[in-house]
């Protein structure tokens, strides 16, 4: 009888809160998704105002910042975060598709754009120690 008791359907409190984790998953990402896109909106153009220097750093530099720019556009909470507000997909199957490319595609470009500063600042720092 108690092993009966134990294999029972039981109402879990979790059930009750998986729509309100989910508008404060959503809301959480549109926030922090905003002030990043404003962010890098901001730095880019403050980059772009000045002469347009070319020196590596800040090509990869500018590079990274519109990498982080699409990724928080095409890629971060504008699809994720509304659908996150209703706790399902909104977009469809072909969106997801896009969604997903677009969510990769930028963070392989982030990715790499931190991989060749951090080589760049290394080298610089390797050859300007030795004086050659």
């Amino acid at each position: 009888m108690a092993a009966s008791s134990v294999n029972e359907v039981q109402l879990c409190f979790w059930e009750q809160l998986v729509q309100l984790h989910c508008t404060w998953y959503g809301s959480a990402l549109i926030i922090i998704g905003t002030v990043g896109v404003a962010l890098n909106c901001w730095f880019v153009s403050s980059f772009l105002q000045k002469e347009l220097q070319t020196n590596r750093a800040h090509l990869i530099l500018l590079n990274l910042a519109i990498s982080c720019l699409g990724h928080g556009l095409f890629g971060g909470f504008t699809f994720s975060g509304t659908s996150a507000l209703n706790g399902r997909w909104l977009f469809g199957e072909a969106c997801c598709q896009m969604f997903g490319f677009m969510r990769t595609l930028f963070g392989c470009c982030q990715t790499s754009s931190l991989t060749i500063l951090g080589i760049d600042r290394a080298l610089s720092i390797r050859w300007t120690n030795t004086g050659t």
